[in-house]
């Protein structure tokens, strides 16, 4: 087994740190063997599972999005909307972008909208950035739900929020 060349992630540190937590014990000088500075029943408890999960299903979303085509499909398909004005065209992908935010993650729904963005800019021989950015802040406005941001999920999760 060899080391690959790559850098590591951020993650990496932190991760290993964890690791460590469990392993050292909270005692390390006494008699019998005593237990890790960390345990699995207090990490289940204490940390926000709902979150960690919801953030990780949004990132698998946008990676299938992306690796299946489908960004490339909806940029390509959008562009039949070319009649419209420009300033009107940036303004439908910017509400669609901003309300299906409310129902996803907003680093999902922006790692799906971004690339459609961008393919359809080219497509209409303009910036990229004229659509891209006010898709970015159209997703950086997830309020109505918890889903929409991991704050908005931390607060739900620990004040107890119940629906409807």
């Amino acid at each position: 087994m060899t080391i690959p060349d790559s850098i590591p992630k951020d993650t990496t540190p932190a991760i290993l740190m964890v690791i460590l937590l469990f392993c050292i014990p909270s005692n390390p000088f006494g008699p019998f063997p005593s237990e890790s500075l960390l345990d699995w029943k207090f990490a289940q408890s204490k940390l926000a599972w709902g979150v960690i999960l919801l953030r990780g299903g949004g990132f698998a979303m946008a990676d299938t999005a992306l690796s299946s085509g489908l960004t490339r499909l909806i940029g390509e398909q959008l562009v039949k909307i070319n009649d419209l004005p420009f300033w009107s065209i940036v303004v439908i992908i910017s509400l669609t972008a901003s309300f299906t935010t409310e129902l996803a993650s907003n680093s999902a729904i922006a790692s799906v909208f971004l690339p459609i963005s961008g393919q359809m800019a080219l497509l209409l021989n303009k910036n990229p950035l004229f659509f891209i950015i006010p898709v970015t802040l159209s997703c950086s406005y997830a309020f109505v739900l918890p889903v929409g941001t991991p704050a908005n999920a931390l607060v739900a999760t620990h004040a107890k929020l119940k629906p409807f």
